[in-house]
């Protein structure tokens, strides 16, 4: 482990989480359509798993599965939009909720693309009842009447920002790529850390404190979700394959390692 862990995934590790430090998988989520890069962390993993290949967690035997990635790098496919009106006079139309905080490029025939926070889309109906999201894009093209080619969505930052999530559906296993050489590899190992004993155990007053970063951050998770913030997953379009984990893994560690002291 290095300086450059993030701390989440040194969380994990440091509560005998297997994870693969030595590589990054590029992961396919195949119930939201998108793919992310990071660490992987499984709690009961299988001796190897194999880029090319869609997992479950729980038909897989896998446990609990983790993956952290850097925010700005995550790259997903919306498809809820109007595809029979396209872009109607600079206008698109959404059918689903955008998810927050994230920024929506949309393709269209004529190769042009328009970039929209999903901050800008505006809830309104259709007039035959059905709630819609709408944003005007028409400053941004050429052709305000076009056909959508595609719309993918990203976070359009600069900083390096990290988030856990927790992977309930199927996933496929795009890559591995090897951390030191930067080399493509078909498959990763997970290794647990060292078995607690009296020379590393957990002290009363370190798992006291792990215990109050757990209710920090569920608190700040809770009031930024009642505020409308969160990650990708936190908001309205989100699936039901996924568990957002709150601001890193202080929340995992504390009902793991209780799970693990109950044991």
């Amino acid at each position: 482990m290095t300086a450059s862990t993030p701390q989440a995934v040194a969380d994990l590790i440091a509560l005998n989480v297997p994870v693969d430090l030595e590589r990054k998988a590029v992961v396919s989520l195949d119930d939201e359509d998108v793919t992310l890069k990071g660490s992987l962390a499984i709690t009961s993993p299988p001796d190897t798993l194999e880029s090319g290949t869609q997992y479950h967690p729980e038909t897989d035997s896998l446990g609990s599965v983790y993956l952290t990635y850097d925010v700005g790098t995550g790259e997903g496919v919306w498809t809820a939009y109007d595809d029979a009106a396209g872009v109607d006079g600079g206008t698109v139309t959404f059918t689903k909720e955008p998810h927050q905080n994230v920024t929506y490029a949309i393709k269209t025939n004529y190769d042009e693309t328009a970039e929209v926070p999903s901050s800008d889309f505006t809830e309104g109906d259709d007039g035959s009842g059905n709630t819609v999201w709408t944003a005007d894009v028409s400053d941004q093209l050429d052709n305000s009447i076009a056909e959508i080619e595609e719309v993918t969505y990203f976070t359009k930052t600069e900083e390096t920002r990290y988030e856990t999530i927790q992977i309930e559906g199927n996933f496929t296993i795009q890559k591995f790529t090897n951390e030191e050489t930067g080399e493509e590899e078909t498959e990763a190992n997970f290794e647990s850390s060292e078995p607690q004993d009296d020379s590393n155990y957990v002290t009363q007053e370190e798992w006291n404190q792990l215990e109050q970063q757990n209710k920090e951050l569920i608190e700040e998770y809770e009031d930024s979700q009642s505020g409308g913030g969160g990650g990708w997953f936190g908001g309205g379009g989100g699936g039901g394959s996924l568990g957002i984990i709150a601001l890193g893994v202080a929340a995992i560690g504390a009902i793991f390692a209780l799970g693990q002291s109950n044991n």
